[in-house]
């Protein structure tokens, strides 16, 4: 079995670019940092966390598009550690909107 698994690691290493792998762990390091900088809860997800990060993000970034990377990011994350959530919640939807409205 030990073998299976690493032969699977490796084959998971390569279903995306490294520059995509170097995004996402950047995207999701600085969501863990600032959850720890503010004493936060990381898991399982907390929405109104989730949406203070984002929020905090707006004021830095303007493209929609961005921000709904952002969100995907955090989506993909919480998906692989086992907490999917739900990007139609009402604090996350209404911050969205909020966001491309601007």
């Amino acid at each position: 079995m030990a073998k299976i698994d690493e032969l699977y690691h490796k084959k998971i290493g390569g279903a995306y670019a490294k520059s995509t792998m170097n995004n996402f762990r950047g995207q999701v390091f600085a969501y863990i940092d600032f959850c720890r900088a503010h004493k936060l809860v990381i898991l399982p997800p907390v929405y109104k966390n989730i949406v203070r990060y984002l929020t905090v993000v707006t004021t830095k970034v303007s493209a929609f598009g961005t921000m709904a990377n952002k969100l995907s990011i955090l989506v993909k994350f919480y998906t692989l550690c086992g907490h999917p959530i739900n990007t139609q919640h009402p604090l996350i939807d209404l911050l969205m909107k909020s966001c491309k409205r601007e």
